[in-house]
């Protein structure tokens, strides 16, 4: 089974402002479970930058 295609730059620059921005939110922050932040992060990510093909 092979790893799937890379994601691009815009792709890993956007992760990465997503999971900032997350990841200090006042509201859930640091109180998030690993699970539930993962998921927050894919799914802002799906609804703001990219269509869920990954």
């Amino acid at each position: 089974m092979g790893r799937g295609r890379r994601w691009s730059t815009t792709e890993d620059e956007a992760l990465v402002r997503l999971y900032l921005h997350i990841s200090q939110s006042p509201v859930d922050g640091t109180e998030q479970k690993a699970a539930a932040f993962r998921k927050n992060i894919l799914d802002t990510f799906h609804a703001t930058v990219n269509p869920p093909h990954r």
